[in-house]
């Protein structure tokens, strides 16, 4: 997440390489003054792989506070159409998850 040109750099050359779906899994960001960061980065990323799956707090949150959905749903918006968005952390309960979903 650091270097976000590099990282770009592999995952298009992962894709011309690579001929079975692969994924990348992140967070959305390092702090919270890198989240927009994240955000482009993964919409551009999304262009090349199969799926992103995406953890909703930053690097620096680790596992406490709120998970940002809102950030989870708008790449599901923006990103690529044929790349699968998956959010995950916060859930607690199952059945909750529905309502997750919505």
């Amino acid at each position: 997440m650091k270097d976000r040109k590099k990282s770009l750099a592999l995952v298009k050359t992962l894709r011309k390489t690579v001929k079975i779906p692969f994924s990348i899994k992140t967070r959305i960001g390092l702090d919270e003054k890198d989240v927009k960061k994240q955000f482009n980065f993964l919409v551009e990323a999304s262009k090349y792989v199969d799926r992103i799956s995406v953890h909703g707090r930053t690097t620096k949150q680790i596992y406490s506070g709120d998970v940002d959905r809102k950030f989870i749903y708008n790449l599901k918006k923006q990103a690529n159409k044929n790349c699968e968005i998956i959010g995950n952390g916060g859930i607690k309960q199952y059945k909750n998850i529905k309502s997750y979903c919505e």
